[in-house]
């Protein structure tokens, strides 16, 4: 999924990298199927890479 919502090699190799990779991979598909637009697809993306460092789960807390 995120090799079709971003073109740089480097956002595809962060988002797979990053915490709950699958969780979010997942998440965007299904938005896919919903029919959302790839510009919304990429900036959930990216909301959802921001998000995930604060999720209470991983023991860490944002600002």
């Amino acid at each position: 999924m995120f090799d079709k919502i971003f073109s740089l090699p480097s956002a595809v190799a962060r988002h797979k990298a990053a915490p709950l990779s699958e969780e979010r991979r997942r998440f965007l598909a299904q938005l896919d199927r919903q029919g959302y637009k790839p510009g919304h697809l990429a900036q959930t993306a990216v909301d959802l890479l921001r998000l995930v460092p604060r999720h209470p789960a991983l023991g860490r807390r944002g600002p």
